[in-house]
């Protein structure tokens, strides 16, 4: 944990930079449509680890449901639109290397800058085989076959000197109970970012966040180069772009919400955003969210003891978004541990527990989920976590 704690002082220091950041690298106003959207990804090149390697270069299509337009209940047709439990599942994980080629990364310490944004992305999903039989440990075996079925998206930012890696707990307990999680490691916030990692690139990552979404929704993998890239390729097949969530923790949360909430980068292919420990930023001088985002809800969960992203950030997140919207308050609860924990610390458990209920509800069309999500966090009692709501 020691790069989280030398990270602290980095993120802390977005509080002072945040109103300097001038760019949202991926919206030129804040009323894009569908399929300006799609077109920012004209091409890609991806690598896959382990397995073979390619290099793919297409158009992505330009259908999408319109902004502001809700999206229809989730009707239950095949596996994987049905609720689950945590470890119903085995889980399969793929790493893969893609490159977005329509926007560069910026010169950083000693990086003297590079053309393309680097993406280096994990992908954990349902996997064909039997569970572990331990719901708290799901079965995660590399690059197996995937699972038949349709499945909601979830793309995942991680914190400042953090990794992908580092969320496998709870990322793979969301696959193992039928989601597709993607999660990136950005340019220059992670922990082998090149010059080393800063927070000041938060302008740039809600456009990664879209760009993971084209990818893993609009572009078709290779085909017959080998076993290993089969597999990923049935695994985007087998994603329902019609449900996506995007989700993050610290500053990976910053930018889930700058996809969801601000003007300059809202992506309305997002149907739900979950913020852990993060809060809202003005990336091109907004002080708050466009109010015509009405119809996605919200998910925060945050620690009141938190010394990195101050408490008060997702209290002023929890007002200022006008939307159907849920506040967990981690008593005595930092910036870390309770987001990395797996089931093995009760904040841990509790945030995997109450967030994948609240995908069921958003992306499987659950009307039982948002009532379970406040049940378990009362459940835990007021020693663990308090629970909010609020709606339009």
């Amino acid at each position: 944990m020691g790069g989280w704690r030398r990270g602290a002082t980095h993120l802390a220091a977005v509080l002072l930079v945040a109103s300097a950041v001038t760019g949202c690298s991926h919206a030129s106003t804040p009323t894009d449509s569908a399929a300006t959207t799609r077109a920012r990804v004209s091409s890609a090149s991806i690598t896959s680890l382990p397995g073979s390697s390619g290099t793919l270069s297409s158009s992505v299509d330009s259908s999408s449901t319109s902004p502001g337009t809700a999206r229809p209940p989730t009707t239950v047709v095949s596996e994987g639109g049905k609720v689950e439990a945590i470890g119903s599942y085995a889980v399969g994980w793929r790493r893969v290397e893609l490159v977005d080629l329509t926007h560069d990364t910026a010169a950083n310490g000693t990086f003297g800058g590079a053309k393309g944004r680097k993406l280096p992305t994990l992908v954990w999903y349902p996997a064909a085989g039997a569970p572990s039989g331990d719901r708290t440990q799901p079965r995660i075996d590399a690059d197996v076959a995937a699972r038949p079925g349709r499945y909601p998206l979830v793309v995942f930012g991680h914190g400042v000197t953090a990794s992908a890696d580092l969320y496998t707990s709870s990322l793979a307990a969301f696959a193992s109970a039928g989601y597709v999680v993607v999660a990136p490691d950005f340019p220059l916030s992670s922990s082998g970012a090149p010059g080393g990692p800063v927070v000041t690139d938060v302008a740039h990552q809600p456009a990664d966040l879209s760009f993971l979404i084209d990818r893993f929704t609009g572009v078709a993998l290779p085909q017959g180069d080998g076993t290993a890239s089969t597999n990923l390729a049935t695994v985007v097949a087998s994603i329902d772009p019609e449900r996506v969530v995007v989700g993050g923790h610290s500053l990976g949360a910053i930018s889930a919400l700058g996809v969801g909430y601000n003007p300059c980068c809202d992506d309305p292919r997002v149907d739900a955003v979950f913020d852990w420990a993060g809060g809202y930023y003005p990336m091109l001088g907004q002080s708050a969210p466009d109010p015509s985002v009405h119809d996605r809800p919200l998910l925060i969960v945050h620690g009141d003891q938190d010394e990195t992203v101050p408490y008060a950030r997702s209290e002023a997140v929890f007002a200022a978004t006008d939307v159907p919207r849920w506040f967990i308050t981690l008593i005595e609860g930092g910036h870390v541990p309770g987001y990395l924990a797996g089931f093995a610390q009760v904040h841990s458990a509790l945030v995997i527990e109450t967030t994948k209920r609240f995908l069921d509800a958003e992306l499987k069309g659950d009307k039982a989920g948002l009532t379970d999500l406040v049940a378990r966090v009362r459940a835990a009692g007021p020693a663990v976590a308090t629970i909010r709501t609020a709606a339009p």
